[in-house]
């Protein structure tokens, strides 16, 4: 099964993909001759790898047609709210850690020794 797809050239041997089209040769969903000429078949699109806290972006290499997922980090602001909760349970989390730690160590510190 052949995709279509187009791309904006970052460099030499990078692109991010800007559109895909799984039925390019559908009469109606297709890809028109015309279009065909601003863009490239490629032979198919590997399925990305979802990351927490992370984007994706289908990228080529231009001179060899190889598709890879990169997977740049978001912001707060990026996030979804579920992406938000999880952040900030993990936060909360990592918080309650350190504060037991802390109260262990400044008890051991104000406890007499006889």
């Amino acid at each position: 099964m052949s995709v279509f797809i187009k791309f904006q050239k970052i460099s030499d041997t990078d692109g991010i993909v800007t559109y895909q089209n799984f039925v390019p040769d559908d009469p109606f969903h297709g890809v028109s001759q015309d279009q065909r000429s601003t863009g490239i078949m490629v032979d198919s699109v590997p399925e990305p790898t979802p990351q927490t806290n992370k984007g994706q972006e289908l990228h080529i290499n231009p001179q060899t047609l190889v598709l890879t997922w990169v997977y740049p980090d978001i912001t707060i602001d990026q996030m979804t709210a579920d992406q938000k909760i999880a952040q900030l349970q993990s936060d909360l989390a990592t918080a309650n850690e350190s504060m037991a730690e802390l109260t262990i160590m400044l008890s051991s510190l104000l406890t007499p020794t006889t």
